[in-house]
């Protein structure tokens, strides 16, 4: 149900009640009150409810118009992480809502596209005993393509629901096809000016470092590759990013100066403090090595006194 819903057999339009409709608003919040209904201001006749398996049924999960993702539902609900993420919704509930848009016959998903996957999953695998609790909001379905894919953008950056990639793309969309710079971009997405130019950037950076921006993040992505570009003719981008995976960003930045310096690369560095002593290795150890190693520094430890 919508605003406009609540509003059949009045005498007034909907874009009356938008404008200047006050009597007819409060007549509508008295009756989305009394159905458990929170309109929200910043969606003028969305509203905020509970979740029910009545909404869920009738979601069209093959309608991807907002969707970005490749993977489709029966993939996504194969994933261990997607199954895992069920089982946390059923146990905790939705920590934020899931937004749907009215269509006919139906809803369509405007964000938590991955959070609905795994509630089917759940529905699917474990029926009446899977329930969730939290909250959906309904999107009247005259909304505009681009007033949703704004909304979607700012609701899943901040909730990490897209990938750097996906962001990457829709930024790059905006800016060709609008011809926008991408300080627009910042502003529509509500992205920091850094931001939105390491997302620009990330479209051109070798498949193998594509693969992983997730993991790393954008800001550590962007220091691989200036340390991709620069060891390239030496080495394979697959070796270097095993190198140097593990390394913090400030790390990778220190390299890329050490390189550029052409200063020799110490295998194990010692630092001395007033009361401690700092060892750095400069490569990735086992368990069993560092155990080892832990044990012949508490020797010499015990002989230091």
């Amino acid at each position: 149900m919508s605003v406009k819903d609540l509003l059949d057999g009045t005498n007034y339009s909907y874009d009356q009640y938008q404008k200047t409709g006050d009597e007819v608003r409060k007549n509508a919040m008295a009756n989305m009150a009394y159905r458990g209904m929170t309109e929200l201001q910043n969606l003028p006749g969305a509203f905020l409810t509970e979740f029910n398996r009545e909404f869920f049924q009738r979601v069209d999960f093959g309608d991807r118009k907002y969707i970005l993702r490749e993977d489709g539902l029966e993939k996504m609900v194969g994933e261990e992480t997607v199954q895992a993420l069920a089982i946390s919704i059923h146990e905790v509930g939705l920590i934020n809502p899931i937004y749907l848009q009215e269509v006919e016959g139906g809803y369509r998903i405007v964000s938590g596209y991955r959070r609905s996957c795994a509630i089917h999953y759940g529905y699917d695998q474990y029926g009446d005993e899977f329930e969730v609790e939290g909250k959906v909001v309904i999107i009247p379905e005259d909304y505009t393509r681009e007033e949703l894919e704004v909304l979607q953008v700012n609701e899943n950056t901040h909730r990490k629901d897209l990938n750097i990639l996906e962001l990457a793309y829709r930024i790059h969309t905006y800016c060709s096809k609008e011809r926008k710079t991408l300080e627009d971009a910042a502003e529509r997405y509500n992205l920091s000016s850094s931001q939105t130019q390491r997302l620009a950037k990330a479209l051109s950076y070798p498949k193998e470092l594509k693969g992983i921006l997730d993991e790393v993040g954008i800001s550590k992505a962007e220091e691989m590759n200036k340390l991709i570009k620069l060891l390239n003719s030496e080495k394979s981008v697959v070796d270097i990013i095993e190198e140097y995976r593990d390394l913090t960003r400030d790390e990778i930045r220190a390299e890329i100066k050490r390189i550029k310096k052409g200063i020799v690369r110490k295998e194990v560095e010692f630092k001395a403090g007033r009361n401690t002593t700092t060892v750095k290795i400069a490569r990735s150890l086992s368990e069993e090595s560092m155990k080892e190693l832990e044990e012949y520094i508490k020797v010499l430890m015990s002989r230091e006194g």
